[in-house]
């Protein structure tokens, strides 16, 4: 029955886990996807030093339950660790009849990793945590490689029922080739490891299960061999994905257990039992023991369930090609933009702050509606590879729009509301005016203006009629409706990244716009 439970709640998690980081229509309310995501263990150890308050709960949750049960958090609420359950279930050799054996454990090289992934999280450097952190991982996974098939196969039933509104269509971007390459590379090595080693990340390389790993030695429940029942056939140790049972010496790494329970399925002496550590013998009550036990774990997954709770520049600016525009003068050549600063999405605070506490699990990017969130490169500097910023050739920040808030798990995005986020400013508009074709071609244009949400981008009289824009840094909050309805190339008006967020002043206008819609737009 264990074996049967942990199957199912690992089953649950992984699924729910994967329609998370897929979840185009948001279906899940965020106020979900944030109770949810406080039950792993490296977003509950972030936000603690963030948030304290319940993110201290959920951590004491899991540390408890380590050192009760051992590493069932690794075999049940782990998404990544289902998934090479999958893997290890669909690569599994036919003929062959020895799958694992018992090996030693290289305590040398996975609490090395732990070190040091910790030090450098200390120094204010993420980039290890981001590169094997399994949750975060498990996210990039499923935002880059599986959300785009799966939107477009939405896409394609919306042309099948292009008459229903059921099905609508949407547009995939945001995409880029580090995260995508990066999230494939890692697909192929997990499961080759999966397949050849069962749980070989888990105990080598994982940091989240090396540190477990220093609870669940000494659980209090634990897998153990019976010494009058076990006959050292093997059988446990060749179903062990782990890897951790020896039954030569009838002994078991609780360090290295997951907590899978397929050993006490194969026993057929009935040596191996899971009980409270020091006890030799099967205790006689084993049945009500375990029902006490699937009470408590059932209860958990209600719980979980039912209670909503080096600077480069971007790909967009690769030099932003000084492609001559049509009838333009040859004294107003084009200047190319070159960003100084990222942008850092809203309640954020600042870089530092951003980078230091960001996993790059890409829910974020997954939640945004204006899809306007993509992965990083280096703009944030090797250690933000990957972290989502903002870019403005793909969509805009919705002014009225606090969805990344309410969903980071960390406290890298703090949670802020629609009034709060009116007066963040994430960066500044700069208008170039060599650029602009008013300048150039001598023609209305105004489409920064038009789009501003605050304002703060005005048409100012230049000459013969025409009207150029001016910035207001003042209520400027660097949402950037202004360079993405920009129509030039170069941007004649673009938005600069504060690296320490700044408090905007509010608009002394009441006309407020509050949604944007480019569809009519004529450029």
């Amino acid at each position: 029955m264990l074996k049967k439970i942990r199957v199912v709640l690992s089953v649950v998690f992984l699924l729910l886990f994967a329609f998370i980081f897929v979840d185009f229509k948001h279906v899940l309310p965020e106020s979900w996807v944030y109770f949810i995501t406080r039950f792993q263990l490296t977003p509950a150890v972030l936000s603690v030093l963030v948030f304290g308050g319940f993110a201290v709960v959920s951590l004491i949750f899991l540390v408890l339950l380590t050192i009760i049960f051992g590493r069932v958090y690794c075999s049940t609420l782990c998404p990544l660790g289902a998934l090479q359950d999958v893997f290890t279930r669909l690569f599994k050799p036919r003929k062959k009849k020895r799958r694992f054996k018992y090996s030693k454990p290289n305590n040398w090289l996975r609490y090395s990793i732990l070190a040091i992934t910790v030090l450098l999280f200390v120094a204010g450097n993420s980039l290890l945590l981001n590169l094997l952190d399994p949750y975060s991982n498990f996210g990039k996974i499923f935002s880059n490689l599986v959300r785009p098939v799966y939107m477009w196969v939405n896409n394609q039933m919306a042309a099948l029922y292009e008459n229903s509104y059921k099905v609508i269509p949407v547009e995939i971007k945001g995409y880029r080739w580090l995260a995508v390459s990066y999230a494939a590379l890692f697909l192929v090595i997990i499961a080759a490891m999966s397949a050849w080693r069962g749980r070989l990340f888990c105990n080598t390389i994982c940091p989240v299960g090396a540190m477990l790993s220093l609870f669940s030695r000494k659980s209090f429940f634990r897998i153990q061999l019976d010494k009058e029942k076990c006959n050292s056939c093997g059988l446990c140790a060749l179903q062990c994905k782990a890897e951790c049972i020896d039954t030569d010496n009838r002994t078991v790494d609780m360090s290295r257990c997951v907590g899978c329970f397929n050993c006490l399925s194969v026993c057929r002496s009935q040596g191996v039992y899971f009980s409270i550590a020091g006890k030799n013998r099967m205790p006689e009550n084993v049945l009500l023991h375990d029902q006490k036990r699937r009470f408590l774990l059932g209860g958990m997954v209600a719980m979980f369930t039912l209670i909503p709770g080096v600077r480069l520049l971007s790909a967009e600016q690769k030099h932003q090609q000084r492609g001559k525009g049509r009838g333009r003068d040859n004294h107003h050549e084009p200047v190319p933009v070159v960003r100084e600063h990222p942008l850092s999405p809203p309640g954020s605070i600042s870089h530092e702050h951003f980078t230091s506490l960001c996993t790059a699990c890409h829910l974020c990017i997954n939640a945004c509606p204006k899809q306007v969130l993509v992965p990083a490169f280096m703009e944030y500097g090797l250690k933000g590879m990957m972290q989502p910023r903002l870019d403005y050739s793909v969509s805009f920040c919705n002014y009225e729009c606090v969805v990344c808030s309410q969903v980071c798990p960390t406290g890298a995005i703090l949670r802020v509301n629609n009034e709060e986020k009116k007066q963040i400013q994430i960066g500044k508009a700069h208008f170039v005016r060599r650029n602009c074709v008013v300048i150039t071609d001598k023609t209305d244009c105004g489409a920064c203006a038009e789009h501003c949400p605050t304002q703060a981008v005005r048409m100012v009289q230049h000459r013969n009629g025409l009207f150029v824009p001016e910035v207001n840094d003042e209520i400027c909050v660097g949402c950037g409706a202004c360079e993405h309805a920009c129509p030039t190339d170069p941007k004649a008006i673009y938005v600069d990244g504060n690296p320490i967020h700044k408090k905007a002043e509010m608009p002394q206008t009441e006309a407020i716009k509050k949604e944007i819609d480019f569809n009519d737009f004529p450029f």
